[in-house]
């Protein structure tokens, strides 16, 4: 399966994989949930998850997990996959993110 963070990088947008994999993790902490929980619920493998979390494995989240996600709690497949702009999550989620963020800082 092709995740989104493979395309060459001669793609006209490459993404960014080390902010997909910390917008992944961050997004799991706002949830409020540990990577057992959060890819039992979303159907995921454990090891899925913790690869799309782990910032020294090249595998980033799937589409299809990321639609998960987007279905189980409103994340924005923009957000997550392209920038790190909040307006576009639900209010709860945006506020839990502000505060892990500051947390990191």
């Amino acid at each position: 399966m092709v995740t989104l963070c493979e395309f060459p990088e001669t793609a006209p947008m490459p993404m960014d994989r080390a902010g997909v994999k910390i917008r992944t993790r961050r997004i799991r902490e706002a949830i409020g949930k540990g990577p057992t929980q959060l890819s039992a619920e979303l159907g995921l493998s454990r090891n899925s998850w913790t690869q799309y979390e782990d910032p020294d494995d090249k595998r980033c989240i799937t589409l299809d997990a990321a639609i998960r996600l987007k279905e189980a709690y409103g994340v924005s497949l923009d957000w997550l996959f392209l920038d790190d702009r909040l307006a576009s999550l639900p209010a709860q989620l945006e506020r839990e993110l502000r505060k892990i963020s500051q947390r990191a800082s």
